[in-house]
């Protein structure tokens, strides 16, 4: 009787047991600490801009190509580039050739140039003094002017004579003709006739000699204003210093790109190793806007240059130093515009080593472009004294000239004094031959009344040749007592003996500039010029390497923008490409578990993609780790009060998934499963 009993006991407690599996199976128990959510595998997309200006020569990649980090992706057109880097390398060269120059010091033989340069300068000074010794001695002692002086005063006393003699001849006349007298006059005749002829020909004399000083004073006045243009272009050379000046403006703008690039390089660097602020970013546009503002002056300045340089007022050197300072503001400017983008978009590691290193670039440039500067300013101290100098000694080259002018003028001066003389002697030596033709006349005929007015007439010749010799006396003592070309030639010997001297000073000033060497500063100024050209040099090749366009980063290229042949500027997007290696997903996971989810926490992502189709087969799992959690919930009002409003607002997870084992692809559906409470 009992084991019926116990038989339907057993059938069902079994039944009880099937049903509590049945509905355990039908209705699973939800575990507490498992989180779930689904959502979309993504990529990151990354456009590959150009930093250059330029046409695509080539294009290396396809839509769907997978890169790698560094592959080129594209080529720029690069031959203006290439030629500018390889003129900046010459350049660097060069600074390095004459720095390691000046560090050597002066050479053996440059000492002996030097030193017999002063010999040959105190040889001349020495034959300066004794020139200006002898013309000192002339003008104290002038022999020639001594003689014309006598001769003058001789012709004086012999025109008294003279008319001595005519007066005598007078009272002879009156009284009237003896026989000796008759031969007397005959020989007087024949006296008087070659007078005439020799007076004749010292007329020919003294115009010759009129013409010469006529000659002299026109090669004076040609040298004069030979002179006056010598001295107004030395006073313009002065005056403009075109050269030096625009050494000068190119190194002072140059200086400020430097500051302008070191400022953005420092507001640069600031921004990324800080968090930006409202006060970071106005410091990076006020120093995109210094930047741009260089950048508007070094391209003003560069265009003057070229004008200059297109009149031949300026040298090339200049001109690439202009054009050297524009690229250079162009780049500060680019930087300041790329430091106002990463303000906006962040900083990562890489940013902040290239932002330290372009502040450093930017403050090396900075004490180069001061060097250049200083070095600028020195050469136009130069320059101004070369230019002073030159004005002094075309001043007193139009001084010299001057003089021989004067001298000139007095020598024509006295040439037609002597013309005069000359032929007021040849006047009177005529009137003497006819006064004496006359007199044989008159003492052939006897005494008559035209003897009588013959012998007045004779009187009145004798007091006419002694008033002009008593002028040309009175011009021959002024002529002494004047002595203006021995005055010249002693100031021309002065003159001469102290620019010999200054020239021992300049060789003594140079053969102890040999012995002493070099000084820091010019080796300093140097040492700056070749910093200048290897920053210069950097910046091409910088610039050269910009036209190549890399691969940031691993992935797949997802779209051509631009395609061979086309142009592009800085910024221009040429390619855009997927993270294939850092895919992510996110998911919405509920409030309730937004305190127990960590960043790092570990993550198991399943795809029913690559399940395979057998039934009942799980989903292949990947794993991931969590990159950021949400700060605030989303899909419901902020002011939600209630428990039942609380509990339907989700927060968003974002997990990386890596490089999903070579399977995950963007925007294949996943499932995310995690542990709260369970962080890494």
């Amino acid at each position: 009787m009992k084991h019926p009993a116990i038989k339907r006991i057993a059938i069902v407690l079994l039944l009880v047991g099937v049903g509590l599996v049945v509905n355990r199976v039908r209705h699973p128990r939800e575990d507490p600490t498992l989180v779930k959510g689904s959502g979309t595998v993504e990529a990151t997309e990354i456009g590959v801009a150009s930093q250059a200006t330029g046409r695509i020569d080539k294009l290396l990649v396809a839509e769907g190509d997978a890169v790698t980090e560094g592959q080129v992706l594209a080529q720029l057109s690069a031959d203006a580039l290439s030629a500018d880097h390889e003129r900046t390398e010459a350049a660097a060269f060069s600074a390095r050739m004459r720095l390691a120059n000046l560090a050597r010091g002066s050479r053996s033989e440059e000492v002996r140039a030097r030193a017999a340069a002063l010999s040959e300068a105190l040889a001349n000074v020495q034959g300066a003094r004794r020139q200006m010794a002898n013309a000192r001695d002339a003008y104290q002692r002038p022999p020639d002017l001594r003689a014309a002086y006598d001769t003058a005063h001789t012709q004086v006393r012999a025109s008294g004579a003279q008319l001595d003699q005519a007066r005598a001849q007078l009272a002879e006349a009156k009284a009237g003709a003896r026989p000796e007298e008759l031969s007397a006059t005959r020989a007087a005749r024949a006296a008087a006739g070659s007078a005439a002829v020799g007076a004749g020909a010292a007329v020919d004399q003294a115009d010759a000699a009129r013409r010469a000083a006529a000659a002299q004073l026109a090669e004076a006045d040609a040298a004069i204003k030979g002179a006056q243009a010598d001295l107004a272009q030395a006073q313009e050379i002065l005056a403009q210093r075109s050269a030096a000046t625009t050494q000068v403006a190119a190194a002072t703008l140059q200086l400020e790109s430097a500051q302008a690039a070191q400022a953005a390089a420092q507001a640069r660097r600031d921004t990324v190793e800080s968090p930006p602020r409202p006060d970071r970013r106005d410091q990076a546009e006020q120093a995109l806007s210094q930047a741009r503002a260089a950048q508007a002056l070094a391209e003003a300045e560069a265009k003057r240059q070229r004008n200059l340089f297109e009149q031949g007022a300026i040298s090339r050197r200049i001109l690439d130093q202009a054009s050297t300072t524009l690229d250079q503001a162009r780049a500060a400017t680019k930087s300041a515009e790329a430091g106002l983008r990463d303000l906006d978009a962040g900083a990562r590691d890489s940013e902040r080593r290239e932002a330290s290193a372009s502040l450093t670039g930017a403050q090396a440039g900075v004490r180069g472009a001061e060097a250049a500067l200083a070095n600028a300013k020195h050469e136009q101290a130069i320059a101004v004294a070369a230019a002073q100098q030159a004005v002094e000694r075309a001043k007193a080259t139009l001084a010299g000239a001057n003089e021989r002018r004067a001298q000139a003028v007095a020598n024509q001066d006295q040439s037609a004094d002597r013309l005069r003389g000359s032929r007021a002697t040849a006047e009177q030596a005529k009137a003497q031959s006819e006064q004496s033709q006359a007199a044989l006349d008159l003492a052939l005929a006897g005494t008559r009344a035209e003897r009588l007015a013959q012998s007045s007439a004779a009187v009145r010749t004798a007091e006419a040749q002694s008033a002009g010799a008593q002028v040309a006396l009175s011009n021959a003592e002024r002529a002494y007592q004047d002595r203006f070309t021995y005055r010249a030639n002693l100031l021309a010997a002065e003159q001469s003996a102290s620019a010999a001297a200054a020239r021992v000073d300049q060789a003594q000033a140079q053969l102890d500039l040999a012995l002493a060497g070099n000084t820091s500063e010019v080796i300093e100024a140097a040492r700056g010029e070749l910093n200048q050209a290897t920053a210069a040099e950097k910046t091409a090749k910088a610039r050269l390497d910009d036209t190549v366009i890399r691969a940031p980063a691993t992935g797949t290229v997802s779209e051509l923008i631009l395609r061979q042949g086309e142009a592009c500027t800085p910024g221009s997007v040429v390619v855009r490409m997927l993270d294939l290696a850092h895919l992510w997903v996110r998911v919405y996971l509920p409030t309730t578990a937004f305190t127990k989810v960590k960043r790092g926490q570990d993550v198991d992502v399943l795809a029913d993609a690559f399940a395979k189709p057998v039934r009942g087969q799980a989903s292949r799992r990947f794993a991931g780790r969590v990159l950021t959690v949400s700060d605030q919930a989303e899909f419901t009002p902020k002011n939600a009060q209630t428990v039942e409003e609380r509990v339907k607002q989700v927060f968003w997870v974002k997990i990386d998934v890596g490089d999903g084992q070579g399977l995950l692809k963007p925007g294949i559906p996943v499932d995310v499963r995690l542990r709260v409470g369970q962080g890494g």
